[in-house]
């Protein structure tokens, strides 16, 4: 049965029906170490010393690790701290043989806590509860092995820190469980396993660790190492949400606005994304957001969505930055600032992946800012298509065929429409076919043509673009590639008239190639 892991009172109950009982005899048996064995004398004077640190290194032992629970003595009375006292006791309960006594006079040691700080020390403090399995003493060598402990430099070692995470989590450490999950699922230091990774989540879930419970959900969401199951997911997110782990909330509060395994309903999306950004998740925040940009669940409110995406931006979200720079960049919610959109998508696209950058290379390959923004957009627009995404090799190849006030590569362009075609389909299909139709790079191939509009026609609809680019839905880029593929009829019968219109808006706004197609150009 998994035990609750709050903070409340009901929890602190669970907790001390579980866990050893302070011995009333522990401080004489610590006294006249002579008068018991030696295990005996180790388990009272452990006991003893955790009441007198203030519960530090009591009960059972992922309740250190994450909670730091306030032990109560059997008289019901909270007894004073006493830290040096406590190092003493816990000093006598290593050395007769504790290993749980060596690993919380480590943590005294580690933060000098009623000793000097001995760092080196707590170390070999560490290992030695490790090394008589303890799984706290594994889990705190675990942190620092891998490179996330504060105790000097420790250098990194992920595989170790796999294998003590592992004995933590077989040792009932709650919180090595998930930390064995994040590096299978991140293949640091052990091979990528995304089968290992949802059996520790799964392991920690049991032991109460509402992170485990979070993490498995996700993972059932994306299909990792097992089928989706939204239905699965929900539950486990509301597991964590009503234990208190606010991604929990954010995850389920994802699953109603999507509708996946529990009914939609952004009414309900909306209040467990308020408790998930009101407990510091930026995901929540970013999610919430959305909502008040749409209108769905909540009242359409720009300004608040604003401050909503502000949150996430600055804890380096970078969907949070790129919808808070859309705000600026149209005055939505906020007075029109380009400049300061500008540097959000500069920042969303440091802080993110590929597809961030994507969005930064368009905003300043289609500005009016000249050759500079020219420059700066091929930049990030490269930098998106060499960090995987096909989307933004489409991107780049299109603005090198399309460059504005600087040099056009179309020999360099053509593979990338063709690699991203390969992936996607789609438009990057229909780029290929039109610079094989007119033959400026490579030479003509009427069957490699066809082949490609066929592949891209497929998934593509000048005739809709048309009427959103005449009504001013789409960038004068969309609207020229449109007017081209109706010109050239690579997605059906050529119709230089509806074609005309089209190329005349990108013409307009800068985009030279499309003026020269539009008067007196014929296809090959």
């Amino acid at each position: 049965m998994r035990r609750p892991t709050g903070r409340g009172r009901t929890d602190r109950a669970a907790a001390s029906a579980t866990r050893r009982r302070p011995d009333p005899l522990g401080e004489r048996a610590c006294e006249q170490a002579g008068d018991v064995a030696a295990c005996v004398r180790a388990i009272a004077c452990t006991n003893l010393a955790a009441l007198r640190s203030g519960g530090h290194g009591v009960g059972e032992a992922e309740e250190l690790a994450c909670h730091h629970p306030v032990v109560v003595h059997e008289t019901g009375r909270d007894l004073a701290e006493d830290y040096p006292g406590a190092a003493q006791l816990y000093q006598r309960a290593c050395d007769g043989g504790s290993a749980r006594g060596c690993t919380n006079l480590g943590n005294l040691r580690a933060y000098g806590r009623g000793v000097g700080v001995d760092r080196p020390d707590a170390i070999r403090l560490y290992e030695r509860g490790c090394a008589g399995d303890d799984g706290l003493g594994c889990y705190k060598l675990g942190v620092l092995f891998a490179g996330d402990g504060d105790l000097g430099p420790v250098p990194e070692d992920h595989a170790r820190a796999a294998s003590l995470y592992e004995h933590a989590c077989a040792g009932g450490i709650r919180c090595g469980c998930t930390n064995l999950g994040f590096l299978y699922g991140h293949g640091d230091g052990v091979a990528r396993d995304n089968l290992r990774e949802d059996d520790a989540y799964r392991r920690g879930c049991e032991l109460g660790e509402l992170r485990s419970c979070h993490n498995l959900g996700t993972n059932l969401v994306l299909g990792l190492g097992m089928p989706q199951d939204y239905a699965r997911a929900a539950s486990l997110y509301k597991q964590a949400c009503d234990g208190g782990e606010p991604t929990g909330c954010t995850g389920l509060g994802l699953l109603y606005d999507g509708g996946q395994g529990v009914p939609n309903d952004p009414a309900a999306a909306s209040v467990l994304l308020q408790s998930g950004c009101s407990a510091g998740d930026g995901t929540a925040c970013f999610a919430l957001g959305r909502l008040y940009v749409q209108g769905r669940g909540v009242a359409k409110d720009e300004a608040r969505a604003v401050q909503l995406f502000r949150e996430p931006c600055d804890g380096a979200s970078a969907q949070g930055c790129a919808d808070l720079a859309d705000l600026y960049d149209h005055g939505r919610g906020v007075a029109l600032d380009r400049a300061r959109a500008a540097q959000l998508y500069e920042r969303s696209c440091a802080v993110g992946g590929p597809e961030e950058c994507n969005v930064l290379g368009w905003v300043y390959f289609a500005s009016k800012g000249g050759t500079k923004s020219h420059a700066l957009g091929l930049a990030a627009l490269r930098r998106s298509c060499d960090g995987g995404s096909e989307e933004g090799c489409d991107s780049y190849a299109f603005a090198l065929v399309n460059a504005k006030g600087g040099p056009r590569d179309e020999a360099r362009a053509l593979p990338l429409f063709e690699k991203a075609c390969a992936v996607t389909g789609g438009q990057p299909c229909v780029n290929a076919g039109l610079m094989y139709l007119l033959g400026r790079t490579t030479k003509k191939d009427p069957a490699r043509v066809a082949e490609l509009f066929t592949r891209g026609c497929a998934t593509t609809g000048p005739e809709e673009q048309a009427g959103e680019c005449l009504a001013r839905e789409q960038t004068p880029e969309e609207c020229a590639v449109a007017g081209l593929e109706l010109r050239t009829g690579a997605c059906g019968g050529p119709d230089a008239k509806r074609a005309a219109p089209l190329l005349a808006r990108a013409c307009r706004d800068g985009w030279s190639w499309a003026c020269e197609r539009a008067k007196g150009w014929r296809a090959p």
